[in-house]
């Protein structure tokens, strides 16, 4: 499976850059939600 990651910055819509700012905050997509244990 490929992990999309996005995180916004600034009240931004989302971009697909990996992890956001703080190297942990991830923000996934409302349509594709998946929570990995």
């Amino acid at each position: 499976d490929v992990k999309v990651c996005q995180w916004s910055q600034g009240g931004s819509s989302p971009s697909n850059l990996g992890d956001g700012p703080s190297g942990t905050l991830c923000q996934y997509s409302e349509s594709d939600v998946h929570i990995n244990e």
